[in-house]
């Protein structure tokens, strides 16, 4: 099996040779491509995969590679893309994961990048990839790296999702993709720092919908599975998902700029640092902790209606 540089630079000789043939075929019938191959198992250990990362890595340095390339051939992956090719269509379009970098344009099909995919589900259950050391640490597949809290068991990056677990991220996706609108209309204004960054609006929107619903005996898990039809995604902003996703949005808000306020009044405090600290996830839980203790008389409100 060819690693992955041999498959991204023979990518590149492909459509150069494509190019040329166009003008001149019987030159390059006779041109010769050196190539470098790599042989491993399918199944790979740790160390091993940390061994062809660096290999992929340090013979690639003429080509710019994106962390999420790394990550492009895993199986999972493929499985990810047959798995929302399988969705629901939404007004005639289907899903379309992209697991791999394409400069095409596809027309009726809805596209969900890899690495915005990973990135948000990261931010969302865990918290944005800056808290713990920027992208790197959202795709290292090695005990311990955020792509292995998402895709791996048993120290093993998994082969495919269980339709569970690919119902969870599908619909934690759609729910995150969703709110990002809400987001962008908010932050467009500009004078509320503490929501200037999606990554960490996506965590607050995450803890928030933990926190009220686990409150209330609601297995969030379930919610968010829920949501993995897209179909709800077409109420208008009367729909009752669409007014439940506006309810936490405005929660992570308020809980946002209370603690980008809070941290604030600290003599040494810097706006970027904010968006990087552990203690910023922490005082976030603490302010939607609040919020709960206020509104849980209207809690029912903040739940996901039930759904088949």
């Amino acid at each position: 099996m060819c690693e992955r540089f041999s498959v991204i630079n023979g990518a590149q000789t492909i459509r150069s040779l494509h190019k040329a043939h166009i003008s001149n075929p019987a030159e390059v019938r006779d041109a010769h491509v050196l190539l470098r191959i790599t042989q491993f198992e399918a199944k790979k250990t740790q160390a091993e995969q940390e061994f062809l990362d660096s290999v992929t890595k340090f013979n690639n340095t003429q080509n710019a590679i994106k962390l999420s390339d790394f990550r492009s051939n895993d199986k999972v992956q493929f499985d990810l893309r047959k798995k929302f090719d399988q969705l629901p269509s939404l007004e005639g379009k289907k899903f379309s994961y992209k697991n791999k970098r394409s400069g095409e344009r596809e027309r009726d099909v809805y596209p969900i990048g890899m690495e915005e995919f990973v990135k948000t589900l990261y931010a969302f259950f865990y918290g944005p990839d800056d808290v713990f050391g920027g992208t790197g640490h959202v795709f290292d597949a090695t005990s311990g790296g955020g792509y292995a809290k998402l895709f791996g068991a048993d120290g093993e990056i998994l082969p495919a999702l269980s339709n569970e677990r690919f119902l969870l991220y599908a619909g934690t996706w759609f729910l995150c993709d969703t709110a990002k609108g809400v987001w962008r209309s908010r932050a467009r204004e500009g004078n509320e720092p503490g929501i200037e960054r999606r990554w960490m609006f996506y965590y607050a929107l995450g803890e928030s919908v933990r926190k009220f619903h686990l409150r209330q005996g609601v297995e969030t898990d379930a919610v968010l599975r829920s949501l993995s039809n897209p179909q709800w995604t077409k109420q208008g902003e009367d729909g009752p998902v669409m007014k439940v996703i506006a309810r936490h949005c405005r929660v992570a808000f308020r809980a946002l700029n209370s603690s980008y306020k809070q941290a604030s009044k600290d003599e040494n405090f810097a706006h970027r640092n904010w968006f990087r600290s552990p203690t910023t996830l922490v005082t976030i839980g603490e302010y939607l902790d609040e919020d709960w203790s206020l509104l849980s008389e209207h809690g029912d409100e903040y739940l996901f209606p039930k759904r088949k």
